[in-house]
C-alpha cells in the first residue's frame, strides 16, 4: 500500500524489496517487519509463498513483527470507533494469516495525540514506536539522553504505554549509503556520535523498503538505481557494523523486555 506504488507494479515490488528481506535474516541479523493487515492481504493474493515465508521465519524466531493496524490509517484523525475497529481487524487478520499477535505497534504515519494510546492498550499492545524528531522539536525541556532509552507514552485517561523511539535522521542517513550518496566512513563517524561508554539504544533504520532496488518513479529527486544491488549493499553493512564490538543488534521487543533498574 505504498502509495507512489501503480497496482501493476506490486508484483515487482514483492520480487525486489520484500523478499530480500528474509536475506537479512538468514545473515542472523535481528529485524522488526511492520505491515498493515491488508497489505498482507493483497500479498497473500498476490504471493502466497511470501506470507508462508514471513510466518515461517516468525516461528523461528528470526523476525519480529510489527502490528499497525488493517489500515494504515492517520489515527489523530478519524473517530475513537474507527481506531478501535482498525486495530480489531487488524489483529484478526494478522493472526488469520501468519498465526501470531503483534507486541509493538508502529504508528501509522508518525502522527500521534494521546487520545490514540488506549486503542494500543485495549487491543493488549505492550509498546508502541513513535519519531522522536518532530516531539522534541516542540518539547525544548527534553534531555536529548531521553532519545536512547524506552520511554512511556501518557493516554488521555492518564493510563500509558512503553515507547520506542524512531529516528528521521538516522532512516535519511541509512538510506543515502544504501544509495550510494554517503559513504561507510560517513555513515560509521554518524553512528559513532551516538556510541557512549553506557547502554543505549538507536534506531538504524525504520521506515519504507520500497525505495530500495526499485524507484516509484514518482518523484524528481530520486536517486537513480545502481548496478550493485541495494539489498547487497544492506546485507554487508549489517555484517560489517556486526565486527564493531560496541554495536549489538536487537528485536524491537527485547528494548522493552530488558529489566529497568
Amino acid at each position: 500500500m505504498y502509495s507512489s506504488i501503480e497496482e501493476d507494479d506490486r508484483n515487482e515490488v514483492i520480487e525486489k524489496c520484500y523478499w530480500p528481506l528474509f536475506s537479512l535474516a538468514e545473515n542472523g541479523i535481528p529485524i522488526g517487519i511492520e505491515a498493515s493487515a491488508v497489505t498482507l492481504e493483497i500479498i497473500s493474493n498476490l504471493d502466497s509463498k511470501w506470507v508462508a515465508a514471513l510466518k515461517k521465519y516468525l516461528n523461528e524466531g528470526k523476525i519480529e513483527f510489527i502490528g499497525s493496524g488493517y489500515s494504515q490509517i492517520i489515527g489523530p484523525l478519524v473517530p475513537a470507533e474507527v481506531n478501535d475497529w482498525n486495530q480489531k481487524l487488524g489483529l484478526e487478520t494478522y493472526e488469520n494469516l501468519l498465526n501470531a499477535r503483534p507486541r509493538i505497534a508502529l504508528i501509522n504515519e508518525m502522527a500521534y495525540s494521546a487520545g490514540i494510546v488506549e486503542h494500543y492498550l485495549n487491543h493488549n499492545y505492550e509498546a508502541i514506536i513513535m519519531e522522536w524528531n518532530n516531539p522534541r522539536k516542540y518539547h525544548q525541556e527534553w534531555e536529548n539522553e531521553l532519545r536512547y532509552f524506552p520511554q512511556k507514552a501518557l493516554g488521555n485517561n492518564g493510563h500509558s504505554i512503553p515507547l520506542i523511539w524512531a529516528d528521521t535522521i538516522a532512516f535519511q542517513k541509512f538510506q543515502h549509503y544504501v544509495h550510494g550518496e554517503y559513504s561507510i566512513i560517513d555513515y560509521l563517524d554518524y553512528l559513532q556520535k551516538h556510541n557512549s561508554q553506557d547502554a543505549r539504544y538507536f534506531p538504524l533504520y525504520l521506515n519504507d523498503v520500497e525505495i530500495f532496488d526499485y524507484r516509484p518513479g514518482r518523484y524528481h529527486n530520486e536517486p537513480k538505481l545502481r548496478k550493485n544491488s541495494e539489498w547487497e549493499q544492506i546485507i554487508n553493512l549489517y555484517k560489517k557494523l556486526s565486527k564493531h564490538k560496541w554495536i549489538e543488534f536487537l528485536f524491537p521487543s527485547q528494548i522493552i523486555d530488558i529489566p529497568k533498574e
